[in-house]
Order: structure tokens, then sequence, then C-alpha cells
């Protein structure tokens, strides 16, 4: 628990009223693209005075940043008036007041936001800060969540870093990509990271979230189905699932390693999380099954525990005594069903998690966000008859339910083509296909393509345009995206058997005598359940932001002037 002190200084920080932030794109450093996700957090933290280049205008986003500097890119990041009083001194054996680190370092100390390395053999005051080390994402959370003054949850025998980490999803400031707790940050990771809370703060989080996936000027109004739990980025501890791509497996019915899925409402989904059962010396049945999700998921009807192969492990219900905080995020199986399951001993056993949605009769319903936190088993073996307790915490993969979904995306033009001006010249077609269920198949409401070009290409009543209608297209202030939105009356409903046709087209003026101009669009990112994708849809009952499947979606035409 913070000391007073600690809480009075951190609460100088974040003022009750709060305060707004610059996100609009930038063109500060020659070695951040404009199309990458951490340019947002790179831009913002550059405006805020909190990072800057390594010469000739580069930031090296790709580079390691260690303790030191992650202290003081975060402390930095507020305004001026909320810092914490930045003071050299000796305040740890290895942070003297001659560092260029120490003021932020023992700020932070001051503040309660760090503590240096626990050492249960030394005594605290002799404790290191290890400034030079990388900092990792476990580590990176707890010092932004105590450094925003976020309510840390009590977690009973979870990875140390994990009650950090559920404070930071509860608010939707963690990284919205997979990554593990031990992961070192790079410098654009951590200045995306870092972005984030500090948006959060400003209540532009949205807006954030939006110009991550390069898209500006758009309220955050518009954007209020994003999940208030954001984060594909499912953290984990040493037990990590996700080493699971690196094991083999037996033929599988599901997609392994497990991805973000929409979870079709009165359906059983593909694999919500899968984990490796290590092997063992003697074959070994499931006598308990226990899974725990981040949140109460209110869809579910119930949880399956099976084989890669499909095999039934176990089935598990929601647990109803309230003995336990989480108890409606729990799902138990008091024992195998059907009968006994034997894992086979000398092999690991790749095993997944089910989940079954309620129908809407049965108060099923959209936009549920499914997320597993941790399985554990309880194993007996055949023979000597041990008790083998096993747990995984991921990561594992965020889902949504819905009524409907995009099955795919594809570019159905040649992939190169003659560019020439005039009016209403095609840039790219796509086809579009999907499914749904009672009756809801998925209908568009907004694309955002990527745009390249080359020369002085100029561009100018962009359509996008079906058998069913036309809808007008607007470019960006910097030229590299083109976003058609109140897509309706132009996308209709459509499903495999009547996939959507889509036609992007524009007047081309090229500059004359010159040559080597070109024009390039695609549909560059999925998304996922907290990131914005190219692609919004609604099943009718809500509004989704990704799509199911790798990036790109969709690549058109490379049209190139002879």
């Amino acid at each position: 628990m913070r000391t007073s002190h600690s809480l009075l200084a951190i609460s100088l920080l974040i003022p009750a009223v709060a305060f707004a932030v610059d996100i609009a794109p930038a063109d500060f450093y020659t070695d951040v693209r404009s199309s990458s996700s951490d340019a947002a957090g790179i831009n913002l933290l550059t405006r805020a005075g909190a990072v800057q280049g390594i010469g000739e205008r580069r930031f090296a986003p790709s580079r390691p940043v260690n303790r030191a500097e992650f202290l003081k890119m975060a402390m930095l990041s507020l305004p001026e008036d909320q810092r914490l009083d930045l003071t050299a001194r000796d305040c740890f054996p290895d942070v003297r007041n001659t560092d260029w680190f120490s003021p932020y370092v023992c700020a932070a100390k001051d503040a309660g936001i760090v503590s240096g390395h626990a050492d249960p053999d030394t005594p605290q005051d002799e404790w290191l800060f290890d400034p030079g080390s990388t900092v990792a994402y476990d580590a990176a959370l707890k010092i932004l969540t105590r450094l925003f003054d976020y309510e840390i949850p009590v977690m009973v025998s979870a990875d140390w870093g994990e009650p950090y980490y559920q404070a930071a999803t509860s608010r939707g400031t963690d990284l919205p990509v997979t990554i593990s707790f031990g992961t070192p940050l790079a410098r654009g990771k951590a200045a995306r990271l870092i972005g984030g809370f500090l948006a959060e703060s400003a209540g532009q989080l949205d807006e954030y979230r939006l110009a991550e996936a390069g898209q500006f000027h758009v309220s955050s109004s518009s954007s209020s189905s994003i999940p208030s739990s954001s984060s594909a980025s499912s953290a984990s501890s040493a037990s990590s699932a996700s080493s699971v791509s690196s094991a083999s497996s037996v033929s599988s019915l599901f997609t392994l390693p497990s991805v973000s899925h929409f979870l079709l409402v009165g359906d059983s989904s593909d694999a919500i999380a899968d984990f490796i059962v290590p092997s063992r010396a003697e074959s070994a049945e499931v006598s308990l099954a226990r899974v725990t999700l981040t949140r109460e998921a209110r869809a579910i009807d119930r949880l399956e525990l099976r084989t890669a192969g499909g095999d039934l492990v176990a089935t598990l219900r929601q647990r109803t005594t309230n003995d336990i905080a989480e108890y409606k995020q729990i799902y138990d199986s008091p024992s195998a069903t059907p009968g006994t399951f034997v894992l086979p001993a000398a092999s690991p056993s790749h095993l997944v998690i089910v989940a079954v949605i309620r129908t809407t009769a049965n108060n099923g319903f959209a936009e549920d966000l499914v997320q597993v936190r941790s399985v554990t088993m309880t194993l007996r073996t055949i023979v000597t008859n041990q008790s083998v307790n096993l747990a995984f915490s991921g990561p594992f993969p965020k889902h949504q339910t819905s009524l409907a979904k995009i099955l795919t995306v594809q570019a159905i033009s040649p992939v190169s083509g003659v560019l020439e001006s005039g009016t209403g010249k095609v840039l790219g077609r796509f086809l579009v296909n999907g499914s749904g269920v009672e009756g809801r198949p998925p209908t568009l409401t907004q694309m955002v393509f990527s745009l390249r070009r080359t020369g002085q290409v100029a561009l100018s009543s962009v359509q996008l345009s079906s058998p069913k209608g036309i809808s007008s297209c607007t470019v960006s202030s910097v030229g590299d995206t083109i976003s058609c939105t109140g897509l309706q009356n132009v996308s209709g409903a459509f499903t495999i058997t009547t996939p959507l046709e889509l036609t992007v087209s524009a007047d081309v003026q090229l500059p004359s005598g010159t040559g080597g101009n070109s024009v390039f669009i695609a549909l560059p990112d999925a998304g996922s359940p907290e990131s914005l994708g190219s692609i919004q849809w609604t099943d009718a009952s809500a509004e989704y932001r990704w799509v199911e499947g790798p990036s790109p979606l969709g690549v058109g035409i490379d049209l190139r002037q002879p």
C-alpha cells in the first residue's frame, strides 16, 4: 500500500479536470512511418517534450529503452505544472546526484512509483534501481499505473505484474497487441504505451486509438463502441501458453494457436484459448478443471475443454457460489465428462477452450468481450495415484460475441495496371463476404484504405461504389488514407452466396511531361477487439471495428504511369 506522502505526490499529477492533448499527425522523424501504429504515441510525446530525436531527425523506434529512459519519458509526458519536483540526489546505491536520470528516479521513488529490485537478503535501503536494464512490459505497467494513480486490484496467487495489467485493462490503456509480461520494450512501443495513459487521462483515448489506426479528426463519440476493456495485449507469467506454436500437435479441428474470433450467438466457437500439457512418465486422468476469465461474460452458456482433435475432456459451468470475489468470471468442472478422460504418457497434449454462446432467446447478445485469464487443472496419475496441479496463464486472445461476421476480404482487380489521367478511374476493386445468424448478415459502415502515391498524382472526387449505390470518400490531410463513411446504402447485407463487390474510383490528374507516377491502395489492418482496423461494420445490434484474419486484408491495383 502506498504511503499518504506518495498519494499526495501522485495526486498532484492528475487534476480533477482533464487537460487536452494534441493527437494530430506529424512528420517529426524520418524513420517513423505515418502508417505505423507507434506514430501516434511518438508524435504525442514529442509535442509534450517527453521524447526527442537521435540526430538527423531520427527517433530509432526499434531501439531498446532502459528503465531510466522509460521513467524519464513517462514523467515528462505530463504537463509541466503537474510534474513532481525533479531534484537530483543520491537515492539508490546505483543512482547518484551526478547521473542525468537522478531527478526522475528520485522523484519517482519519493512518490512510491518505484522502489528498486526487491532482494530478501538485502536491506531495502540497499536495493538497486538498475537504470541501465531494458524495461520490460510488466515493469512499465507498474510504473505507469502508479504514476497515473490507478486503483491496483488485490490478486492472490497471481504473477506480480498481473494486478498492474488488470488495472490498465480496466481503463483500456494497456498495449493493444499480444505481448507477454517480460517482453522488453523498444522506444516506439514505450511511446505508444505512455501515450495511451496520457490520452486516457485527458479523456481522449478513443481519439488516440483512432490515430493509432491512421484515422484522425474523428470525435470520440463516434468511437464509443470500442470495448472499455481495451487490450489484446494479453500479458502472461512464466507459465505462458504462448509457446504452443512451437509444440507439435495432432491434426486440429481448431485454429491454432488461438487468435481473436467473433463468437456467434447460439453457436459453438473456435478455440478461444489453447495450451500444452507437458508429457509425464505415466498416463493421467483429468479430475478437475477451472477457467478464469478477465471479466464476466454474460453471453456464455458454458465452456468446454477439448483436445485439439475435438474430443471432449470436460464441460465447465459458471460458478454460482459467491465465496470468491470474482466468482462470476470462474468456470468449473467438478469432474471430467463424459466419464474419465486420460491424457497419455510420454507425449504432450494440446488442449483448447471452446465457448458455447447462448441464443438470443436464452439471453445471448452481441458485443460481449470474452478473454481467458488462466486455466488450472488437476490430474490424477493412473498407476501411482498422484495428484498433479497445473496452471496456464496465457497470453490468450480477446474475442467478441456477435450476430454476424465478415469472412473474407479480397482484391479482385489485376495486381498491376496503367495509371492515366481521366475521370472515374478505377483505383481498386474488392470482394467482401460474410455470414450471420437469425437473419442478420453484416453490413459495412466505414472503410479506410491506405494510399501510396509517387510523383505528383492529384486525386479528386474519390468514390466507393457497388451495385447498390455510390458513396463519396475523402483523402486525409497528409494524403496517405482514403476514408469512406456512411456505407450502409452502398453495402446492404452480404453473405457467402451474395458477396459484395466494391469499386474505388477517382478523377486522376497527372503532371504533363513526367513519368514514374503511381497510385496504390489497400486495406492494411484487420484490427482486433481493441485496436481499430480498416473496416467498420454492423450486425444490426452493435458496431465492430475489426474483422477476423491476418493483415493486410485486401491489396488493390498497383497503377503506374508508363
